[in-house]
């Protein structure tokens, strides 16, 4: 089951579960560095992902996508900020979502 952001102000888009995902930070000249090895541009999408955290809470958020990194199943950066601890742990921000960027990516694998 699919449960929809309370907050989903962008009707449309695609809803992707990332629960049970291994999560790792990707580093942007690695993925620079991947880009022009194939020669390819790198596609980015808009999507919400959702997970389920510790406490049982279903978290959404809006992000940019792709699926064309090598090692990933998928790479996400943040489309928008959210103020939460979750947020701020899953992208390795600070505190209070401090440091925030939307360069920030996360590669996720099964």
């Amino acid at each position: 089951m699919v449960m929809k952001c309370s907050n989903d102000v962008k009707s449309g888009l695609e809803y992707i579960n990332i629960d049970g995902y291994k999560i790792k930070r990707v580093y942007a000249a690695l993925n620079f560095f991947m880009s022009m090895f194939r020669r390819k541009k790198i596609i980015w999408r808009p999507v919400y992902i959702q997970y389920i955290n510790g406490s049982g809470i279903t978290m959404c958020y809006l992000v940019n996508i792709t699926e064309d990194h090598p090692s990933y199943r998928y790479v996400i950066k943040p489309e928008k900020m959210y103020k939460n601890i979750e947020f701020a742990m899953l992208f390795g921000f600070g505190f209070g979502s401090k440091g925030y960027t939307t360069k920030r990516m996360i590669g996720l694998s099964e």
